[in-house]
């Protein structure tokens, strides 16, 4: 009896926090219906999926208790509790992914550029990806190329290394070009080092830092990187709201079709003025 006694109060304190999650559930969906910003619609929305998932785990726990309470799990036992699911975050709030295209002579300028976007990292904006994460023993030409093919922001690193680079020529740029021109990526210059790149694929395209000044070309390096990082912030901040304005526009589009088929007749009641109708 004591161990039920437990399981009783412990059952009476998830259904008070399921309670407390759902109001809470409530007042943030009100918030987020009448907000207009959309980074705080992103915020709000990260944090419904956060609720939820709460939520979800407590009902978790709810039925494992039940269970136990009902005797399922035999007499003087106690039903484990099952994990709560995974919840997959929305598109909308899900960070942006970004590929590094660099020459290797390069390489210490990207992990000094990464290091200036490792707050964007962590607020979840962007998750970056580079060759040097491709684990031993892996083939690395399809690693690299499928994350090309993924990305949403590509950078690419211009220095003289990296125009001589026949790999980054010939695969990344094109592809990176192909995929700009088709509207699936958002493409970027970083101009590390000075370099004749006027006539490049790319030099159409808005590059950073500012008035396209070389990062090794300004009195401080690291001011150079805040005004890259910034702009950057910008690009996958946009694209988080291009991402929400598409959930939203999917999500009433679902709702428009759902009304009109709960509202349509059934088959045998649709035949034309003056026609009986007909079995089916």
């Amino acid at each position: 009896m004591p161990q039920q006694d437990r399981l009783h109060r412990r059952l009476r304190d998830l259904q008070a926090q399921w309670e407390r999650l759902s109001q809470l559930l409530q007042a943030v969906q009100q918030q987020y219906d009448l907000e207009t910003r959309g980074e705080e619609r992103l915020r709000l929305q990260a944090l419904l999926t956060q609720r939820e998932a709460e939520r979800q785990q407590v009902e978790a726990q709810m039925q494992g208790l039940e269970q136990a309470l009902a005797g399922s799990a035999g007499p003087g036992s106690v039903a484990p509790v099952p994990p709560g699911p995974a919840v997959t975050p929305p598109l909308a709030t899900q960070p942006v992914t970004l590929f590094y295209s660099y020459a290797r002579a390069d390489l210490a300028l990207r992990d000094q550029l990464a290091t200036h976007l490792a707050l964007l990292q962590r607020e979840g904006i962007i998750g970056s990806w580079y060759d040097r994460l491709i684990e031993p023993g892996t083939v690395w030409e399809p690693q690299i190329l499928g994350r090309l093919e993924s990305a949403e922001i590509i950078l690419l690193l211009v220095s003289a290394d990296f125009l001589a680079s026949e790999y980054c020529w010939r695969e990344e740029v094109s592809r990176a070009m192909a995929r700009h021109q088709a509207g699936t990526a958002r493409v970027i210059p970083i101009l590390l080092r000075p370099a004749d790149w006027a006539t490049a694929p790319f030099h159409v395209l808005q590059a950073l830092p500012s008035d396209a000044r070389p990062v090794t070309s300004w009195p401080d390096r690291d001011a150079a990187f805040v005004d890259i990082a910034r702009g950057i912030r910008q690009v996958a901040q946009r694209l988080r709201q291009e991402r929400l304005a598409q959930q939203e526009a999917e999500q009433r589009a679902g709702q428009i079709d759902w009304a009109q088929a709960s509202h349509r007749s059934p088959p045998s009641q649709q035949w034309f003025d003056g026609e009986e109708p007909r079995p089916f």
